[in-house]
């Protein structure tokens, strides 16, 4: 009872941190727009559901041999089985809902990694509070159903590593299987974490004991865990069950060839994604990253307690995974979504070092001075969260001038997710001119749920047949506004800055 109570104490500030992120959770979900990928990404869930539990002969098949045109066999698609399942209704606003709460995991494990080496739970909500006010993060949470869930997966995949070192040699075995299972599943760079784990290995080394030994046990046990990984790889993603070695060397070409061609924006040039320069990540890290974070993250990188093994773990994420970007140079685009299994890595070393800080012999006058100047960013982030709900994504810091600045310069609503917004105020707009329902609609980034918002007949058309429609909703990306010849009747803006047109055609 003694050791519940001291457990509960120090997770007091967590408990509050998760009821304010449920409560944010609960009267936002509605909000968000349905993002680009989001109508694939469920459909296969919803498929895979199908398959296990109805057991359709014709899904059996697809999710085993690759069929023309369909990417069934290159997904891990369980956790959204698991989504649609619960949510039979496919009803968009109740993923949202549903991706939130599943955010509340990422939220849970970086506190623990913080409080485990301040051991100060009010430092150890500095963790959960930063990943929240990392708009490139947070903002992806609700309809980004691809990059969140693998963050999220790799970043518990990491937490077990340092939460379980210590552990009963068979619970960490399990444990540890089945999260590296899920992530590697999620994206083939989840296999990375095998060599942050060899690096754990390599820590426990006593030099006191025989050095053979040793070396025995701990490559058994990261062979063990890689086998169970491997098996749960195997029995989330049917094509790989069912060979396990040819498909797997399938998934790795696979994932090679299946490049996104065409023009990203930089620095207000256009470069193709399968030429980007080396600086493209580096640079959007740095844009769209909080500045307080970005400073506070290298501090904590200098001068944080490199004996301690979040920050050990910590780092030794961040350099093999960069590591094998810049290596194998792979095929990204928007931004950061790819990477942003990178940004709570980054905001653990943010938190560290702020912790660090705090703790160094700098005067008083110093430390209040820069904890003025924590408070200013902060809510200063809160109050661009204001402005750009519910496009917290969209998000750029100081360095380029905010989202004003970054038009023209780097791509803005790449998910689209404004559509949403354009097309509630295009069923109003019906409503208040009582336009016929039998309309057309063209939209530039994709069509799925637009009519539904409309509250209308009226039907979404594809590109072929843009010029035959009598409305058409447009971003900005790759200049597509600039191609529709209708009049323009309507803008969504955030921070004065547009991110999709209405227009009516003639």
């Amino acid at each position: 009872m003694k050791n519940l109570k001291i457990f509960l104490s120090r997770r007091v500030f967590l408990l509050f941190f998760l009821l304010f992120y449920i409560a944010i959770s609960a009267f936002t979900y509605r909000d968000y727009g349905t993002t680009i990928d989001e109508f694939n990404v469920y459909m296969r869930g919803k498929l895979f559901y199908e398959k296990v539990r109805g057991n359709d002969q014709i899904l059996q098949k697809d999710f085993v041999i690759p069929q023309d045109q369909s990417t069934l066999t290159m997904y891990n698609n369980t956790q959204n089985a698991f989504y649609y399942a619960i949510n039979g209704s496919e009803n968009y606003e109740t993923y949202h809902l549903l991706n939130l709460i599943f955010g509340s995991f990422i939220f849970i494990a970086i506190y623990e990694l913080i409080l485990l080496y301040s051991k100060k739970p009010y430092f150890a909500l500095l963790g959960s509070v930063f990943l929240f006010l990392t708009p490139r993060f947070f903002g992806d949470i609700p309809a980004n159903p691809k990059d969140i869930p693998f963050a999220i997966w790799y970043f518990l995949s990491l937490t077990g590593i340092v939460l379980l070192q210590k552990s009963e040699e068979k619970l960490r075995i399990l444990i540890l299987g089945f999260i590296f299972g899920m992530t590697q599943g999620l994206r083939l760079v989840g296999y990375s974490i095998y060599f942050v784990y060899l690096f754990a290995l390599l820590l426990r080394i006593d030099k006191k004991k025989p050095l053979l030994n040793q070396l025995k046990n701990l490559a058994l046990e990261g062979f063990i865990i890689a086998i169970i990984g491997y098996f749960v790889h195997m029995a989330t993603m049917p094509f790989l069950g069912a060979d396990p070695f040819n498909n797997f060397i399938s998934l790795l070409n696979m994932t090679k060839q299946f490049g996104w061609i065409s023009e990203v924006l930089l620095w207000g040039r256009t470069h193709m994604s399968t030429s980007l320069p080396w600086y493209y990540l580096p640079s959007w890290i740095l844009v769209t990253t909080p500045i307080f974070i970005l400073i506070t993250s290298i501090y904590g990188l200098m001068f944080g307690n490199k004996k301690h093994l979040s920050y050990q773990i910590t780092t030794a994420a961040l350099v093999v995974n960069l590591a094998i970007f810049f290596i194998t140079r792979p095929i990204i685009y928007d931004g950061l979504r790819h990477m942003l299994f990178l940004l709570p890595m980054v905001v653990v070393l943010s938190s560290i070092g702020v912790f660090e800080f705090f703790h160094r012999k700098f005067s008083f006058t110093v430390k209040i001075a820069v904890m003025a100047l924590l408070i200013v960013n902060i809510l200063g982030i809160l109050v661009s969260y204001v402005r750009l709900h519910p496009y917290e994504y969209v998000y750029f810091n100081e360095i380029v001038g905010g989202l004003p600045g970054a038009r023209g310069n780097f791509e803005t609503d790449y998910w689209g997710a404004a559509n949403k917004e354009a097309a509630l105020w295009l069923g109003e707009y019906f409503r208040s001119n009582g336009t016929p329902k039998k309309l057309k609609i063209y939209v530039c980034s994709y069509r799925n749920h637009i009519v539904d918002y409309l509250g209308t007949d009226a039907q979404a058309v594809d590109k072929k047949l843009k010029d035959s429609a009598d409305f058409t909703i447009c971003w900005e990306r790759n200049e597509d506004h600039l191609t529709i010849k209708g009049k323009k009747i309507h803008t969504v803006f955030r921070m004065d800055t547009p991110l999709v047109y209405v227009f009516k055609n003639d």
